[in-house]
């Protein structure tokens, strides 16, 4: 069974100006089920306007499985291959707590988005 992810990523305007540009790439060089997956993914998207908000734009998926593989998460790693740290900020957090991954630091971190980490520890008797 994957494990799923929570991921939530935030765009400056020219970040996501980039997205739009390999999108409209993608449909030119991806196959049909490429196609399909990647469009199922940005269906997913729990922010039906984008998240414009704060000067930013922010999308976020839920229990989705974000691997290497998928279409949408070689697509947005381009663009973050792309772009300043400071436009953008990417942040996922695995099902298993020990795993996580932060990107970037769009405008330092204006959205306040931190990861704290709790550790469980089993007392002895």
């Amino acid at each position: 069974m994957p494990i799923r992810s929570d991921v939530t990523i935030f765009l400056s305007e020219a970040g996501l100006t980039r997205l739009n540009k390999q999108l409209a790439n993608a449909q030119q060089k991806l196959s049909k089920s490429e196609l399909i997956d990647l469009q199922e993914m940005l269906d997913r998207n729990k922010n039906s306007q984008t998240g414009q908000a704060y000067g930013g734009n922010m999308f976020c998926w839920l229990s989705c499985e974000w691997r290497s593989s998928h279409p949408m998460v070689k697509l947005v790693n381009t663009v973050f291959d792309e772009m300043d740290t400071e436009e953008f900020s990417f942040l996922r957090i695995s099902e298993d707590e020990k795993e996580f991954e932060v990107r970037g630091d769009y405008y330092n971190n204006q959205f306040e988005k931190h990861v704290r980490q709790n550790q469980l520890s089993k007392s002895i008797s």
